[in-house]
């Protein structure tokens, strides 16, 4: 998966609550990210996401704190990502520090349907090998509405619980593979904010023709949704309110000989992830500098 993927992942994280906002001023929210990847080992981010008229800019400096990544490096890995979206200018821009280039990715590509499954499709043999011996259950998605609030960073907070199952069955093998996602998340109407940045969210996702639903708060858990949302579109309508915290844990299942009484069960913790709101910073004109890179770099266009 790509940085801007991911990016576009997160920025969505705001759109459902805000539409029909307007924008008034500049604003930086300011988060405290920790996660823990199997394969990556723990890491600490920072994650600044500024949001002015025209642009939004998100600046992530992560460090490495897992032994294997210390041990390989010989201390603690850091590195930094920033994109701009730019609406004035239909276009991405994708900074990478370290080479001093800009990759810059126009509208146009990201809303190309074509060059997205282009970037991510099979081959045609391969997917019938793949769809004969496969069996792709229905996905199960649950979300609940906790009663009560929690105050969180100063913030008045409701709670809602979400789940999904992935189940791929290997016939050949008698084999299941599962995948279980879980997000807890704590949304708040206190958070200021809501109107600096709204007008700009809802601009984005008409100009890159983003489907709304999959633009708000369970933004992390719905990546793992490939198909229609229909079926969870009320429940998903009903979450209101900033993302003061998020937590995610993915978890992998394989089972072997899923048919015997006793079937051998084997278990991965993939990801754990936990998102905070910091800070909240709303300024008539908000000093977006930081954001910018310094010095000459290469700019490539992403065709």
């Amino acid at each position: 998966m790509s940085r801007i993927q991911c990016v576009l992942r997160f920025t969505a994280l705001f759109f459902l609550l805000f539409s029909g906002r307007v924008c008034v001023a500049d604003v930086l929210f300011t988060h405290d990210c920790t996660s823990d990847e199997y394969f990556m080992g723990t890491q600490e981010t920072v994650l600044a996401v500024a949001y002015t008229k025209n642009a939004m800019y998100v600046d992530q400096n992560i460090r490495y704190t897992g032994n294997w990544m210390k041990r390989f490096f010989g201390k603690v890995k850091e590195q930094r990502d920033t994109t701009h979206f730019l609406l004035d200018k239909n276009q991405i821009r994708e900074i990478d520090w370290k080479k001093g280039s800009i990759q810059i990715y126009p509208f146009k590509k990201i809303k190309d349907s074509g060059w997205i499954k282009g970037k991510t499709q099979r081959m045609e043999g391969a997917n019938e090998i793949i769809d004969a011996r496969y069996k792709v259950l229905d996905p199960v998605f649950r979300i609940k509405f906790l009663p009560g609030t929690k105050k969180i960073n100063g913030y008045e907070c409701n709670k809602i619980e979400a789940t999904l199952k992935l189940e791929t069955r290997d016939i050949k093998k008698g084999a299941a593979s599962i995948t279980l996602i879980r997000q807890d998340l704590w949304v708040s109407y206190e958070v200021p904010g809501y109107d600096q940045f709204a007008g700009f969210m809802e601009k984005l996702a008409k100009k890159l023709g983003l489907e709304a639903a999959r633009m708000g708060n369970l933004n992390f858990l719905l990546r793992y949704w490939h198909g229609s949302l229909d079926p969870i579109k009320d429940s998903l309508e009903k979450i209101k309110g900033y993302p003061v915290k998020n937590s995610f844990i993915v978890e992998a299942k394989y089972i072997k000989n899923i048919d015997d009484k006793n079937p051998e069960i084997i278990k991965k913790q993939i990801k754990k992830e936990t998102i905070t709101l910091k800070e909240v910073k709303v300024s008539d004109k908000l000093d977006v500098s930081g954001f910018m890179e310094t010095g000459p770099f290469q700019e490539v266009i992403v065709k």
